[in-house]
């Protein structure tokens, strides 16, 4: 399957979409904070919205072309939706459901269909049953099997674990993995949750206010998101402004801090980042030291976290995930690896 290549633009009221990219991933993660335009994104693509101008090409067929005139319906797309609450048809069981976008195939395709993906996604024993009668779990997975039904090029899956709690969430994010790896097409996942991104997605789009703030591999984004967006959807906490201060050099006021980076600074760098798990004891003699107050724990059954004001007084905020058991007595100073540190622009 050849790739999704996309750039839209949309006017709606005071926002604008202006979205372009090109990904070839087995399933591309658009990330973003509520409102900056994922939703929008992928009704453009499946055909839902129709943007103001740009073009929307899936492999050899062009979905969507302003200039050319074309413009797809829907239908005519082969495109897999799954919205947020799997929207199944409540009058319908679950292999009505499975079958409803089978039209034209002979009976006894639509039954092979139907159980080929009962058997694939766990609902052995639910076909009968309607909506109603199912659990969240099962709702979204009868919602997934409806879009994988007609064997889509493309599935669009829209924030689909929103509505679970967190174990379900987890037990579905497993089954839609092993999904993904066997399904012949691409996918795309809107999502607000990094973890999901992380997990499901190998290229990740950020979107911020309508716009694209980074592109790239989603680990490789992970490491450097290269954007102070990017940087806060995909984790990091400690971010401040700054100035360049020379070769490797920067200066965080908001810190009391001046860091090296051991590599030259960049020109449009404007903060640093730093990501709580990051951060250390300092030893002897170790460079790059933020002094640290007032310090309040936060208990996490996993790792306990601890909240420190990077001078005294300060209403600044800096996140620390120790290793292990807390320090006694705590650090009066914690210290960051040059290679740690996220140089971030606006």
């Amino acid at each position: 399957m050849a790739g999704l290549d996309v750039s839209i633009r949309k006017e709606l009221g005071g926002f604008a979409l202006d979205v372009s990219f090109q990904t070839g991933a087995k399933c591309l993660g658009i990330l973003g904070a509520s409102g900056c335009g994922k939703t929008m994104t992928l009704r453009s693509i499946a055909g839902v919205l129709s943007p103001d101008r740009g073009y929307i090409r899936l492999g050899d067929r062009v979905l969507y072309d302003s200039a050319a005139r074309i413009d797809l319906p829907p239908q005519r797309r082969r495109v897999g939706y799954l919205f947020q609450n799997g929207a199944l048809f409540p009058n319908m069981t679950v292999a009505e459901n499975l079958a409803a976008g089978l039209g034209g195939r002979s009976r006894q395709e639509k039954e092979e269909t139907v159980a080929r993906l009962v058997g694939k996604l766990r609902l052995s024993g639910l076909e009968g049953r309607y909506p109603r009668q199912l659990s969240g779990g099962q709702q979204q997975r009868a919602a997934l099997g409806r879009c994988l039904a007609p064997d889509p090029d493309l599935l669009l899956l829209d924030e689909p674990f929103s509505a679970l709690d967190a174990c379900l969430r987890e037990e579905l994010l497993l089954e839609l993995r092993r999904t993904l790896e066997e399904y012949r097409g691409l996918a795309v996942l809107v999502t607000h949750s990094r973890e999901e991104a992380f997990r499901l997605c190998g290229e990740l789009l950020v979107l911020d206010r309508g716009r694209r703030s980074a592109f790239g591999e989603t680990r490789a984004l992970f490491r450097d998101p290269g954007t102070v967006q990017a940087a806060i959807l995909t984790g990091c906490r400690n971010i401040a402004p700054g100035e360049r201060a020379g070769g490797s050099l920067f200066r965080v006021p908001e810190w009391n801090a001046l860091l090296d980076l051991g590599r030259p600074v960049p020109e449009g760098i404007t903060h640093l980042g730093v990501r709580p798990r990051d951060l250390h004891p300092p030893g002897e003699g170790e460079g790059n030291r933020v002094g640290v107050f007032c310090p309040d724990i936060l208990e996490d059954p996993a790792r306990d976290r601890l909240v420190f004001s990077p001078e005294e007084g300060s209403q600044s905020r800096l996140w620390w995930e120790p290793e292990g058991p807390l320090p006694s007595p705590l650090p009066r100073e914690l210290a960051v690896a040059p290679e740690d540190i996220l140089a971030l622009r606006e």
